[in-house]
């Protein structure tokens, strides 16, 4: 069985991506086709037209595709590859004996693994839930955040904002999470803003990997982030995904007698934290909304918010919390 690295959907270093990126096909070879159901398993119908790093037009999925695959010379992501995802599949890209998987979570998963040449239904869960040895130790001092590797990073946070003891949890067998979390509320409890900064590290034997594309991109400090801000219906994230890290941290937050609002908008800056794409930081800067804008829908991606709300929103989260 070959490894798999789960291609996150939110920067990497192996991403190729410039202003000239679908000007020329970029990968050297680039072997693709479609997965599709034979029996119980996945397996795999070449397609010489399928080819997502080439700017030419890209063939139509046959109807019971369940996903495209693609075998290339690296395991490199492309701007083009997002075409792929726009047809509603993900994208399974394959080098040597490795690969991975390209995913508008939550919207586009491939819950298969790899035996063979086919493709099993369910993921893999037989690793250890546990907090991977080589996964940077932090420590907050005053309001002030300590990330010695993965990456580097000092993170002044303002002072309106209470520090509370890192949050951590894993999820599923794929990723190690630690959370850590800054509250600005009212005596009353009732929480107005949050600083969220998270740190996630592949499982010892794990082959999730964090690569996606740095768009839009963002400076912050000395690094680039992908960036994004929507509106957060806290209900529906909780509901659809009763084990990650949004109902986690509401749990936590109610358990130490703080009141929070179903709605929020929200600021998002992301990027791997390695080369090798095992970890990742995220940041979050959260306002709370007493109801929701008229008309609003919980986001399902990273530009929901108009261009001036977003603007505003970024501006605060810079205020709130900055790179030393």
């Amino acid at each position: 069985m070959t490894s798999k690295q789960a291609f996150a959907c939110l920067l990497a270093s192996a991403l190729i991506f410039a202003k000239s990126a679908l000007a020329a096909p970029q990968a050297k070879v680039e072997n693709c086709g479609w997965l599709v159901p034979n029996g119980n398993a996945l397996v795999t119908q070449p397609d010489a037209l399928l080819k997502p790093s080439d700017p030419a037009a890209l063939s139509t999925p046959p109807p019971q595709a369940k996903a495209a695959y693609c075998e290339r010379d690296t395991m490199m992501s492309y701007v083009g590859d997002e075409r792929v995802i726009k047809f509603g599949l993900p994208l399974v890209i394959r080098s040597g004996g490795d690969e991975g998987v390209l995913e508008a979570n939550p919207t586009v998963l491939f819950n298969y693994h790899r035996v063979g040449e086919q493709y099993l239904p369910g993921k893999i869960a037989a690793l250890a839930q546990v907090r991977p040895t080589d996964m940077a130790v932090r420590q907050v001092e005053g309001n002030v955040l300590v990330s010695p590797d993965q990456p580097k990073i000092r993170l002044k946070v303002g002072q309106a904002f209470a520090a509370l003891p890192v949050l951590a949890f894993p999820i599923r067998q794929d990723t190690w999470v630690e959370r850590y979390i800054f509250v600005d509320s009212g005596r009353d409890m009732r929480v107005r803003r949050l600083v969220v900064v998270q740190f996630e590290h592949a499982q010892v034997g794990s082959s999730f990997r964090f690569v996606y594309p740095s768009k839009p991109p963002m400076s912050w400090g000395s690094a680039v982030y992908r960036h994004g801000a929507f509106t957060a219906d806290t209900a529906k994230e909780i509901a659809e995904h009763p084990d990650l890290e949004v109902a986690r941290t509401e749990a936590y937050l109610n358990a130490k007698g703080y009141r929070l609002t179903n709605w929020w908008n929200v600021a998002r800056l992301a990027r791997a934290a390695d080369p090798e794409g095992k970890t990742e930081i995220i940041v979050f800067y959260q306002e709370s909304l007493a109801v929701p804008p008229s008309g609003a829908l919980a986001g399902k991606t990273d530009e929901d918010l108009p261009e001036k709300e977003a603007r505003r929103l970024f501006e605060n989260l810079k205020s709130a919390v900055w790179p030393d």
